[in-house]
């Protein structure tokens, strides 16, 4: 039989072992919160716009279901998204927002944040200009998420004024411009704190650090990063690589890129757009857990798209112009000399006569 006083007791210990079980899922709860807070992931994708007859690339819809593969939080496009109407005189506007359209309905499938900066196809005239800003706002941004900043700065040349612009001019500005005082003064604010953050990445389009080390980039901005937590510098345009990696005072320097299916034309006419596409489309998959920072780099379309086979390479690589051409281009390098020589032989008589002249007028 079991007294009052039993039972007291036995109501006592159950309440204390359900307090019990109570603070330990809240401690649990919270130390896997605290886990969570430093934990994530991201996906960088660079260059990934189609033609110019409105299309998206080819390797679009492979690249999204790998990204879906690797569930990140995040997803970073780093420019030339669109093709833009680069190429033509009177920018279409309902054809640049029909590219974006089009592109953003294919992202939200994966329903993950995107972010993004412009790249020289993005922004290259007031028409894009306009409707880049009116959708995505103006750079440079940041925002914070879960302990890391994320900085999003600009390097496309913005038009001023709403005259259209030159295809020519807009054209020199492929490149991109080194960033202005704007920009680095919000840099400089945003890390004017050490150690406020875990981990600060930024975003661009443009390679300006590939310029030489005397560049404003070196000179302005890299001092701005050392020592900040900056862990990288992201950026999708494609120079002479798809690919490429620097790492200075503990920043990487990463580009990534994606360039399509060039035509057989245009890699038969130029050595560099060959070198290209003998490398693989790639794009990052970055994942942080605590004071971890791993890059991953990911390719795409190195099966599906036939750009390695022998008989490609083949049709690129062994392929002989016409004899026709062949001729026409023996004229065209014989006059090239021959106006270089022409030019040379002047140079040297006018010279010459110059010296005759000036001893001349010597006194005896």
């Amino acid at each position: 039989m079991t007294t009052t006083t039993g039972k007291l007791g036995v109501r006592l210990w159950r309440v204390a072992a359900l307090l019990l079980t109570l603070v330990s899922y809240e401690t649990q709860f919270l130390h896997a919160g605290e886990r969570e807070a430093g934990r994530f992931s991201f996906v960088v994708l660079g260059h990934i716009r189609g033609d110019a007859n409105g299309k998206d690339s080819p390797m679009l819809d492979e690249l999204l279901v790998k990204v879906r593969r690797h569930a990140p939080d995040l997803i970073f496009l780093t420019g030339d998204m669109i093709w833009g109407d680069v190429h033509s005189v009177a920018v279409d506007a309902d054809a640049i927002k029909r590219d974006w359209d089009r592109l953003d309905a294919a992202l939200a499938q994966l329903g993950v944040p995107v972010y993004r900066v412009p790249g020289n196809h993005d922004i290259a005239d007031p028409v894009t200009r306009d409707i880049y800003f009116a959708r995505y706002g103006e750079l440079p941004q940041a925002f914070t998420y879960r302990g890391s900043r994320f900085i999003l700065l600009n390097s496309s040349w913005v038009p001023q004024g709403s005259a259209p612009t030159p295809r020519k001019r807009a054209y020199n500005q492929i490149r991109g411009e080194q960033l202005g005082s704007k920009q680095i003064e919000f840099i400089r604010n945003e890390l004017s704190e050490p150690r406020r953050y875990d981990h600060v990445f930024l975003f661009m389009h443009h390679l300006l650090w590939w310029h030489k080390e005397e560049a404003a980039w070196w000179r302005d901005v890299h001092p701005l990063l050392v020592g900040r937590d900056v862990r990288a510098v992201f950026g999708g345009d494609m120079g002479p690589l798809k690919f490429s990696h620097l790492r200075r005072d503990g920043v990487d320097y990463i580009q990534s890129s994606i360039e399509g299916t060039p035509s057989i034309e245009i890699l038969r006419a130029l050595n560099s757009s060959r070198l290209l596409s003998q490398q693989f489309d790639n794009y990052l998959y970055v994942t942080v857990d605590g004071p971890q920072v791993a890059v991953h780099v990911e390719t795409v379309g190195e099966f599906s798209m036939g750009n390695f086979t022998p008989e490609r390479w083949r049709a690129v690589d062994e392929y002989k112009p016409p004899l026709t051409k062949r001729l026409r281009d023996l004229l065209t390098d014989t006059r090239r000399l021959a106006i270089l020589g022409s030019l040379s032989l002047i140079v040297f008589i006018a010279g010459f006569v110059a010296a005759l002249i000036l001893k001349r007028k010597k006194p005896a």
